[in-house]
């Protein structure tokens, strides 16, 4: 069976069949009057000038559904690791300007507090701090070239400072890593833009001195 949409600027084949109409209980044979492109677009319609409206509504269904939420969001996340991990560290390289600037913000308005944290940490973990950085120093240093230019030196600033916070935004400890490695078995890298990347953690860990 048919039926016709009752808007005049209806943009479907009318008439269409019942499928494309939704539930009513007042509307003729239990149809809506509208057909379900045109409530779509009468929806989208309402929310642009309603924005304020809609944040409240989403917010009222969020407390309403709030456990269902949290299921739905763990199941996709425990189903597409590997998927959210590609995302994020595309959108942290693409964001590293963002993330610089939003990591000396939080800098600014939390330096008491991480200067607290890193003294407590050194002092509890005081002899492999030591002996961890003046390796890497020492590497690094090595791998350094004088040739770099003010720029490539900022830019390897950067690296570090867009993986700082993509670790608090994300929520996951995100590092930069040497692509070809300081301290490779058959071949050593050098410590330059060109070389960097960002990885997770467990993934770091995973690739260690490896191409």
């Amino acid at each position: 069976m048919t039926k016709t949409c009752s808007r005049p600027d209806c943009e479907q084949a009318n008439p269409q069949p019942f499928e494309e109409f939704g539930r009513s209980k007042t509307g003729k044979f239990g149809l809506m009057s509208m057909c379900r492109s045109c409530n779509r677009k009468k929806a989208a319609a309402w929310a642009v000038a309603n924005p304020e409206r809609v944040k409240t509504q989403n917010r009222q269904y969020y407390q309403n559904n709030k456990e269902t939420f949290r299921i739905e969001t763990a199941i996709y996340r425990a189903t597409h690791k590997e998927e959210i991990k590609v995302k994020k560290l595309k959108w942290a390289d693409e964001n590293k300007e963002y993330l610089v600037e939003k990591k000396k913000q939080w800098y600014q308005d939390n330096k008491e507090e991480k200067k607290a944290y890193e003294a407590e940490y050194r002092t509890k973990n005081r002899g492999k701090h030591r002996a961890d950085r003046k390796k890497y120093k020492l590497a690094k240093r090595n791998a350094v070239p004088t040739w770099l230019t003010k720029e490539q030196l900022e830019q390897i600033q950067h690296y570090y400072d867009a993986a700082q916070w993509a670790t608090t935004i994300l929520e996951e400890l995100i590092v930069v890593d040497h692509i070809v490695p300081l301290q490779g078995k058959n071949v050593r890298g050098l410590h330059v833009p060109w070389n960097l990347q960002l990885l997770t953690e467990e993934e770091n860990c995973r690739k260690g001195n490896k191409l």
